[in-house]
């Protein structure tokens, strides 16, 4: 099993506000797209990572009901393998 953690970025004086990818295989950020909300806005962010990894050889897609909540607010997306 993989798993990849997205985080909120909060707006600057110079960059929008983003959500940021990360897993032990890298990471990715993104910007927020205002006409999703920000369970989809994660999920986007999750599936860019994902498909930058290569992980769509090995892994499942990504739905929101793999993910859940950490204590510090972060989401999490669960991967599992295919065939299982």
């Amino acid at each position: 099993m993989q798993a990849i953690e997205v985080k909120y970025l909060a707006a600057t004086n110079s960059r929008g506000s983003r959500f940021k990818a990360t897993a032990p295989g890298g990471s990715i950020t993104i910007s927020r797209d205002y006409a999703l909300d920000t369970n989809m806005n994660e999920l986007v962010a999750a599936t860019a990572l994902f498909e930058k990894l290569g992980w769509n050889e090995s892994f499942k897609s990504l739905s929101l009901e793999q993910s859940g909540e950490l204590a510090n607010q972060n989401t999490v997306f669960i991967l599992t393998l295919k065939g299982e």
